[in-house]
């Protein structure tokens, strides 16, 4: 048997079982957000989700959080040292899958009350979960992950159309088990 005809029948093989290759990680998003007046404006955070400092004990370098209504990303800068205040999140449809979206929001207005936190509105499904981590971005103008650094903690909130229903600091698993 030639060899074009072993992979063509290999391949029938594999389509017919239903078996089909890994999917690739979605794309990174990445925003600019737009400046917001104060933290509580019109768009309130839904929960206060993630913080990030540079040195333990610290007040927050950067924070971010999640308004499930009008799905926007909110990055929070708290700290008057060049860096851009950055937000990032990953969406899950359920507990069980996969990461569907991921992105970054990246907030580059400053510490400067009233304008110190930007929002970047997002489109996401209804429901699922969202996981997010508060950062900074270190090189000024960049939007490579490589040039931001992240907390090592997340948060995960389960929503379900414009209501929570769950949040936990300790994993996302947590999160839909108290939905």
């Amino acid at each position: 048997m030639s060899r074009p005809l072993i992979l063509l029948t290999l391949m029938s093989i594999v389509f017919a079982l239903g078996v089909s290759p890994a999917q690739a990680a979605p794309a990174w998003e990445r925003d600019y957000a737009v400046k917001t007046t104060g933290i509580s404006n019109s768009r309130p955070c839904t929960i206060v989700m993630a913080d990030y400092q540079v040195t333990r004990g610290d007040n927050a370098t950067a924070s971010a959080c999640y308004a499930i209504k009008g799905d926007y990303m909110k990055a929070i800068d708290g700290k008057a040292d060049g860096k851009a205040a950055v937000m990032k999140w990953e969406y899950f449809p359920n507990q069980d899958a996969a990461v569907k979206r991921r992105g970054v929001c990246i907030y580059t207005g400053g510490s400067t009350a009233p304008y110190r936190a930007g929002t970047c509105n997002k489109d996401l499904p209804e429901k699922g979960l969202i996981r997010i981590w508060a950062g900074v971005r270190n090189v000024s103008g960049s939007t490579s992950l490589h040039d931001m650094t992240f907390g090592p903690d997340y948060v995960c909130l389960a929503f379900n159309g414009s209501k929570a229903v769950g949040y936990s600091r300790a994993g996302c698993e947590m999160a839909l088990n108290r939905g």
